[in-house]
């Protein structure tokens, strides 16, 4: 499977915890983190085409129930690889404590 590989700007991973269906869903754009989703975790249970030839994009759901995946799923290294430099550009940071929500996960 080829993957187009976007300008890192566009680049995405989102994760959304679907309480009523009680399953994680995943999707990225992101190339490295496709494959290596897809080691862990298996193939996507989506892939999105992005012509004949390209796939643009690849979403995973996982049940609340599997725990062994879930285990996988939630390590940093996933998402942020080793080599992964922040940008040297400033930005400007809100300290709202609204920002931002916290996960745990009984496993």
């Amino acid at each position: 499977m080829r993957y187009i590989n976007t300008l890192p700007e566009e680049q995405e991973t989102v994760i959304n915890i679907i309480y009523e269906d009680e399953i994680v869903k995943v999707y990225t754009s992101k190339p490295e983190t496709i494959k290596d989703l897809t080691k862990k975790l298996g193939e996507p249970t989506t892939k999105y085409k992005k012509n004949k030839n390209y796939y643009s994009g690849a979403s995973w759901e996982i049940s609340f129930h599997d725990n062994a995946k879930l285990r996988k799923l939630i390590v940093k290294d996933s998402f942020i690889q080793k080599s992964f430099r922040p940008s040297d550009k400033k930005k400007e940071i809100q300290n709202d404590k609204n920002a931002s929500y916290q996960l745990t996960l009984k496993l």
